[in-house]
């Protein structure tokens, strides 16, 4: 065979084994409505779509992870699952690779299933319990369990979308800026960094009704809410180390409050957005975006690059 000829037929098999499954294309004209009921319904899933939809903890689990279960738990997942998608546009993507960091039992990472092949969505955490439920479920993703500090052993660069849901309101200020900045590292230029932290709502909850149970679940770790409040309104950071169980020690590990001053701060060039108005959401969400190859301050604002607001 001539060496040119081999060379085609190479890159047209490399061109195959990239691309989604075709099943990928059905379950790209479903709704956002109709895929998030598929994911209570696996037989349908698998007899018309040959998806293996990963299974679900038992709900005591669900609640230790997130204080949610069922579906009230998936309807959660799936407002900051299509925020992040929209934000991103990664459908306009062609193979996006994706990143779950801090993933849990894998409750977000679901949802990405019809948006790329699970090969190419990796779910890290450091948690053994979430790997174990990870395997538990079927998570067909590639799950990795990763140390407190970077890195991620053998994962390469160049994704197009990492997210963190509810990872980057636990972490230390050192572990927060050490892991932003191996993350933004490890995405494609002109690639999404989606995370949440805690922010008004946390304090608004603080200061309710349920406080002195929050009080008391806390330990006397936190200060009063109103001085919590006061210190958010003047834009500070905040830690207060609680420690979380298992691998999360006090010593990176706790409540965390990133106000929208500090990504400005500390990530002005990539910042995109700070945002608490996202549904069901009960965290700020931040998208940061690496900046595009050739793209210039004035191309990147007009694009929708960071900068927008």
């Amino acid at each position: 065979m001539p060496k040119r000829c081999l060379q085609t037929l190479l890159a047209s098999l490399t061109s195959a084994l990239d691309r989604p499954p075709q099943v990928s294309a059905a379950l790209a004209q479903l709704s956002e409505d109709a895929w998030f009921d598929l994911q209570f319904e696996p037989e349908v899933a698998r007899e018309r779509y040959n998806l293996s939809l990963p299974t679900f903890p038992p709900d005591d689990v669900q609640l230790r992870f997130t204080g949610l279960s069922a579906r009230d738990n998936l309807l959660q997942a799936r407002s900051f699952y299509e925020y992040a998608i929209a934000r991103s546009q990664l459908r306009q993507a062609a193979n996006p690779r994706i990143l779950d960091f801090g993933g849990g039992w894998g409750r977000v990472s679901r949802f990405f299933l019809r948006d790329a092949p699970a090969r190419r969505i990796t779910v890290a955490d450091c948690l053994t319990d979430s790997i174990h439920w990870l395997r538990e479920t079927r998570n067909p993703c590639d799950i990795r369990k990763n140390d407190v500090l970077p890195p991620i052993r053998g994962l390469s660069r160049g994704f197009h979308l990492i997210y963190a849901y509810s990872v980057f309101s636990h972490l230390s200020p050192v572990s927060t800026r050490t892991w932003l900045d191996y993350l933004i590292g490890l995405l494609r230029p002109g690639g999404w960094l989606v995370i949440t932290t805690m922010a008004r709502a946390f304090l608004d909850h603080l200061a309710g009704p349920g406080r002195d149970t929050l009080t008391n679940e806390y330990g006397g770790l936190l200060p009063a809410p109103e001085v919590m409040q006061a210190r958010y309104g003047q834009g500070e950071v905040q830690f207060y180390p609680t420690g979380g169980g298992g691998e999360l020690a006090p010593s990176f590990y706790g409540i965390t409050l990133l106000p929208r001053r500090y990504f400005l701060e500390n990530y002005g060039s990539i910042f995109v957005e700070f945002t608490e108005e996202v549904p069901r959401v009960n965290q700020a969400v931040i998208a940061l975006r690496k900046t595009p190859i050739n793209a210039t301050p004035d191309t990147a604002r007009s694009k929708g690059y960071p900068g927008e607001r």
